[in-house]
C-alpha cells in the first residue's frame, strides 16, 4: 500500500466514533457480530483505555482501522478495511504500522483471533505478514425456544 494523495493515517487513543461505519460494513453478517449505536460503541471500545487505533483516512472519509491492545503478549483487537479498499495492500500497512509501534515500546509478541471462515481473505492477510495458527476453538451452539427444556 503506498500513500495516495489524500490518504493519511491517525493514531488516536481509543476508537473514535467515525469508525463505526466501517465496522458495521465488515462485520455485518460474521459470526457474532452485534449490531450497536454510536454511544454504545464509544463505551465498548474506550474502556479499553490502553488501546490504540490507527484509522487511515482518504480526504475526510474513514477507509480503515485498527486497534491494538497494548501488553505483552498485545492482541490485534479490531482489523477493517472498507471493502471498496480491500486487496490494495492497507490491512497489511495497518498491521505492519502496529507491528512498528509495538517494537518500539519493547513488546516482543502480538497476537490477534481470526474466524477462519473469513470469506475476506483475512487468515491470508495475516499468514503474508507472519502470523501462524497457534490454537483454534470450535464454538458449539443450541438455539433455545423460550419455555424449552432440555432434560438429556
Amino acid at each position: 500500500f503506498q500513500a495516495e494523495d489524500g490518504i493519511r493515517d491517525k493514531l488516536v487513543t481509543g476508537v473514535q466514533t467515525c469508525a463505526l461505519p466501517i465496522y458495521v460494513a465488515c462485520f455485518s453478517g460474521s459470526f457474532g457480530y452485534e449490531p450497536v449505536g454510536a454511544d454504545e460503541w464509544r463505551r465498548a471500545h474506550l474502556a479499553e483505555a490502553d488501546a490504540a487505533s490507527t484509522v487511515v483516512l482518504d480526504d475526510q472519509e474513514v477507509i480503515a482501522f485498527t486497534t491494538v491492545l497494548h501488553g505483552e503478549p498485545s492482541w490485534i483487537e479490531i482489523l477493517a478495511v472498507d471493502p471498496r479498499w480491500r486487496r490494495r495492500g492497507v490491512a497489511t500497512w495497518l498491521l505492519r504500522h502496529a507491528f512498528a509501534d509495538l517494537a518500539s515500546h519493547g513488546v516482543t509478541g502480538v497476537r490477534l483471533a481470526v474466524d477462519a471462515t473469513n470469506a475476506h481473505g483475512a487468515t491470508g492477510a495475516y499468514a503474508r505478514v507472519g502470523f501462524r495458527e497457534r490454537r483454534a476453538f470450535v464454538i458449539l451452539e443450541l438455539p433455545l425456544s423460550v419455555g424449552s427444556r432440555r432434560d438429556d
